[in-house]
């Protein structure tokens, strides 16, 4: 098994010794930055969700709102659950 390149070895094959737990991490933190980076289409008809939000780094009024209103949803169901 080849450890530690691009960090397919602990998505295909399970592996979690430290090589290859840290190249799936660095993988997934470049990826998620090139999204971030990735200029938005304002058409995209992602706008409007909260993993648009959390997933794309978008700030636009509808996705900020639409993250906003995840967030309520979870702090709401978490105190119901709290409360039972």
């Amino acid at each position: 098994m080849n450890h530690g390149g691009a960090g397919t070895t602990y998505v295909h094959y399970g592996c979690r010794c430290d090589v290859c737990r840290e190249a799936n991490r660095s993988r997934n933190a470049r990826r998620r930055a090139e999204r971030v980076a990735a200029p938005k289409d304002p058409n995209d008809k992602r706008h409007g969700t909260p993993s648009f939000y959390a997933n794309h780094g978008c700030r636009c009024d509808r996705c900020k709102s639409a993250w906003k209103t995840e967030c309520k949803r979870i702090y709401d169901q978490r105190k119901a659950r709290a409360a039972a």
